[in-house]
C-alpha cells in the first residue's frame, strides 16, 4: 500500500504493483494536489504518487518538494547558475529560482490518478 502525505496514518491506497511498473513500493508515498498552478495536465483534488528514493532533480522532471515549511509539485531544470527552476505548467503562476538549500526534494512523481 502506499501511505498518502497529507492525511491520517490509517488511511491508504492500493494499486497494484503492475500498475506502477515497479517491482516494490517501498518508499512510494501519495499527495493531493490543491490548487491550479499544474493544471490543465494535474487539476485540483488529483492524486499523484511520488517516489522518495529519486530525489536528484533530472531536467524537465517533475517533483513533490517543500520550500520551508510548504509543500509544492513543480517541473523542475538545474540552471547553469547552480540553481533549481521551478516551473508551473497553468502560465498565470510565476516560475521562479531557488538554491539548492532552500528546498528539500520529497521525491519525483511517478503516477498520477484524477477525475475526468
Amino acid at each position: 500500500s502506499v501511505t498518502t502525505a497529507d492525511t491520517a496514518p490509517d488511511s491508504y491506497v492500493y494499486i497494484d504493483s503492475n500498475i506502477l511498473k515497479r517491482t516494490s513500493t517501498e518508499g512510494l508515498f501519495a499527495m493531493n494536489i490543491g490548487g491550479l498552478s499544474m493544471y490543465p495536465q494535474y487539476k485540483d483534488g488529483d492524486c499523484i504518487i511520488a517516489d522518495s528514493n529519486l530525489q536528484n532533480i533530472k531536467d524537465g522532471l517533475l517533483y513533490i518538494l517543500s520550500i520551508g515549511d510548504e509543500p509544492t509539485f513543480k517541473q523542475c531544470f538545474k540552471q547553469p547558475n547552480g540553481k533549481i527552476h521551478l516551473s508551473a505548467f497553468n502560465n498565470t503562476f510565476p516560475s521562479f529560482e531557488v538554491n539548492p538549500d532552500e528546498i528539500n526534494v520529497l521525491g519525483e512523481v511517478i503516477f498520477r490518478m484524477g477525475f475526468v
